[in-house]
């Protein structure tokens, strides 16, 4: 009754200093005990007083409210609730009308950071400044470590930045740095750090910074450390704006130092610059761009080893733009191929593309049920090996139609002509080899006549034939007459493809198939008609269980009859859980080794997660093996930090990588990287 009765004073002395009380219509006080100084102007709030304004709450044992002055003071087991955050303390000062004041003996938690500070001060409706203060993110009574810092600067649902920051683990001090930084939004900096060793250099370090630039962009700094070679620097930019614009960029840089047996010091740059770009300029038209340079090709065996391509052979960079409609598209392309050379260890220019115009009508139902397609294009193109530039052009025109010729038999005949053009052609020797740079500038004409008849039958539900028969004649240059004299009659191709399709099961698909060439040489004697068979292909696709694949490609010479290729793939699992990758490869080329790979991951505890690659070449006979890679990947969980140890082998390179990283950072991590988008332009991550 008498907590009733302070509830009712109260509603009645704000509503009769109105006039006075700024926020009169918006503040709300509730206590146990409420008493208003008249000659003062000021309210006193005492037993668990609540008050509460703007969608803003405070709580303490006692509150001081002074009227003219917008101004509240609060003392005893203080909690203010602002948006999404909640600050506790011993005492408060506040501004109501500048949303401004300072916490004394401070705890609060913006998200995921818990922070305690001596003095904790709003200056703005989304900005705090905190004295001498420790930050952590571990969820226990006595975290497992924390951030001590001198000063520090809160932007709420943004950033935090910690001045003078000491890092102390079990109050031990380990690390110290100017300035500690790091994102409180959705997507969060990520900041990795790897101390290492490897046989070339000592101790190196690995430091990768990702930094949220908008909603849907995104950067990466490199900085690699390396006790002999130097230090390295690289810029990653990612943007994906879904249906209007994405693409990457990536550079990286180097001074190599370079010390001779005489101790002589000298300096070698290396460096490596990629872009790719896609972009929707209307609803017809886009374009599409692509940067490939590197200064050696060993450059990512040493210093982008996540590439696939160790050694990089030629580098290909293109820009286009495309239009393409319902019924056809039309393309313009410039490209440019790059191949290294080993005499001046260098890449030079070996195709260029400048332009490329193409043209494609789709399949397009005509009179008769007949279909019709109709491509073309324009080149002028440059061939280092001619070393002139040279204008050409192919235009491609073909009919077909389907026909049902029972439930199960289906035949699709076609007929088509390609017309192919060149304004000149190099001139050879009196031993048949090119002259560079010397040619004829005589137009070129030559047709060719395609015809293509397909049959396919359903043997049974569960399998498909199809025999197929392609020919395709060559007419003499500038004439209509078959090139009957030519090496191969004019007979460009003339063979019988068969391939049959089996679905055993939804989970088992064994597919078959083979070629048989019809066509004649005047060079080459063929001995026996079975060596115009090309090699059988089986293949097998099995699915025993959703996580479990299983896939075997065999290829067999029919005569002589021998072994030309086999792939075998046995996957288990996915990277993020548990996983096994078993990968056999043979070739006929090389009849005495083989290459595998093996590649396992798995948690042997809830704590503990252990991955191990391995690629190997099996030699003489497979009685010696050598490794190419091996990678050893050890995680260990401690609670709120991701210790890490990466072991690589590559030939006689080893190197070793120690990583210490914040759970929230890793969790983050997975939010502020776009992986599936990165993956289209780094396939190896």
């Amino acid at each position: 009754m008498r907590k009733a009765f302070c509830y009712v004073l109260a509603v009645l002395i704000l509503s009769l200093l109105s006039n006075l009380l700024l926020y009169a219509e918006e503040v709300e006080i509730k206590s146990g005990y409420l008493q208003y100084d008249d000659q003062d102007k000021y309210l006193v709030a005492r037993d668990s007083v609540t008050l509460t304004w703007k969608n803003k709450l405070l709580k303490a044992d006692t509150i001081y409210f002074w009227v003219d002055e917008d101004k509240v003071r609060a003392d005893g087991y203080v909690v203010l609730r602002d948006s999404s955050n909640v600050i506790f303390g011993d005492s408060l000062t506040y501004d109501l009308k500048t949303e401004t004041g300072t916490i004394n003996k401070s705890s609060c938690y913006f998200s995921p950071w818990v922070v305690h500070s001596n003095n904790l001060t709003k200056i703005n409706d989304k900005t705090y400044i905190a004295g001498t203060s420790k930050f952590t993110t571990c969820d226990l009574i006595k975290p497992h470590y924390y951030i001590y810092g001198s000063r520090a600067k809160i932007l709420t649902g943004k950033r935090i930045y910690i001045y003078n920051p000491v890092f102390l683990v079990r109050n031990m001090p380990v690390f110290y740095m100017p300035l500690f930084t790091q994102g409180l939004g959705k997507k969060r900096d990520s900041l990795e750090i790897y101390p290492g060793y490897n046989n070339l250099d000592g101790i190196t370090a690995r430091v990768i910074y990702g930094h949220p630039l908008t909603e849907h962009t995104y950067s990466k700094l490199y900085l690699d450390y390396f006790a002999k070679r130097g230090l390295g620097t690289g810029l990653e930019y990612n943007y994906d704006i879904p249906g209007k614009i994405r693409g990457t960029f990536y550079g990286y840089n180097i001074k190599e130092k370079i010390t001779d047996p005489n101790g002589l010091t000298t300096s070698s740059e290396r460096w490596n610059l990629k872009e790719e770009h896609w972009q929707k300029l209307s609803p017809y038209w886009t374009a599409q761009s692509k940067l490939d340079f590197i200064s050696d090709a060993s450059f990512n065996n040493l210093y982008y080893q996540e590439n696939w391509m160790r050694i990089a052979r030629e580098l290909n960079s293109s820009l286009a733009f495309t239009r393409q409609t319902p019924k056809s598209s039309f393309r313009m392309t410039t490209a440019r191929r790059d191949v290294y050379d080993t005499i001046i260890n260098d890449f030079k220019a070996d195709n260029i593309s400048f332009p490329l115009l193409e043209y494609t009508r789709y399949p397009k139902k005509t009179f008769l049920g007949l279909y019709f397609t109709y491509n073309t294009n324009l080149l002028n193109q440059y061939i280092a090996l001619n070393d002139f530039y040279t204008w050409s052009s192919a235009s491609n025109f073909n009919i077909y139609k389907n026909y049902n010729l029972t439930r199960k038999l289906t035949l699709t005949p076609s007929l088509g002509m390609n017309e192919t053009w060149s304004d000149r052609t190099p001139k050879l020797n009196a031993s048949n080899v090119l002259i560079p740079g010397n040619y004829d500038l005589n137009n070129i004409f030559v047709s060719r006549f395609l015809s293509d008849f397909n049959l396919k039958y359903r043997v049974m539900r569960a399998m498909d034939w199809n025999l197929l028969h392609q020919y395709k004649l060559r007419t003499k240059k500038n004439l209509m007459d078959i090139d009957t004299n030519g090496d191969d009659y004019g007979e460009e191709t003339n063979q019988v493809v068969f391939r049959n399709s089996m679905y055993l099961s939804r989970r088992v698909i064994v597919r078959n198939s083979a070629t048989y060439d019809f066509r004649r040489s005047r060079t080459i004697f063929i001995e026996d008609w079975r060596q115009k068979f090309s090699p059988l292909v089986n293949e097998l696709t099995w699915q025993p269980a959703f996580s479990y694949t299983i896939y075997v490609k065999e290829a067999t010479n029919i005569y002589p009859h021998t072994l030309n290729s086999v792939q075998t793939l046995f996957m288990y699992g996915n990277r993020d859980d548990k996983y096994l990758n078993l990968g056999l490869f043979y070739n006929g080329l090389t009849p005495t080794q083989a290459d595998f790979n093996v590649g396992l991951g798995f948690n042997p505890t809830a704590k503990w997660r252990v991955e191990y690659n391995i690629y190997s070449t099996e030699t003489r006979d497979f009685r010696e093996i050598r490794t190419n890679d091996q990678e050893l990947k050890v995680a260990r969980d401690l609670h709120c930090w991701m210790l890490g140890l990466r072991f690589l082998r590559r030939l006689a390179y080893e190197e070793v990588y120690l990583s210490i990283d914040l759970k929230t950072s890793f969790k983050k991590r997975k939010e502020l990287y776009n992986r599936p988008h990165e993956q289209e332009f780094y396939p190896w991550r």
